[in-house]
């Protein structure tokens, strides 16, 4: 494997990876734009399924005010952090 040493790279590498084994990314607390915009652009190259654990009107809200497809994504409302936290990690330890 050669050295990954661009942004493109990583994704590159991402998408082969996803070739074999497509990853499920749990993300707790996604009430962020930058966080929902990575995960969204991640999931329509299909190199992951995503779920978002959060405040599900504020993940909604921010999604439509920065124009950000979440149509594909799970949401699982837990407005408090430390809960969406803790529900993010069980579900991606039980997997």
């Amino acid at each position: 494997m050669e050295p990954i040493t661009s942004a493109e790279g990583i994704i590159k590498a991402a998408k082969k990876v996803s070739e074999k084994k497509r990853k499920h990314v749990a993300v707790a607390a996604a009430a962020d734009a930058a966080v929902l915009g990575a995960v969204s652009d991640a999931e329509s190259e299909a190199i992951c399924d995503v779920t978002l654990f959060g405040n599900a009107d504020k993940i909604r809200q921010i999604s439509d005010d920065e124009s950000i497809d979440i149509h594909n994504l799970q949401i699982e409302n837990f407005p408090d952090p430390v809960e969406a936290a803790y529900n993010a990690v069980k579900m991606a330890d039980a997997r």
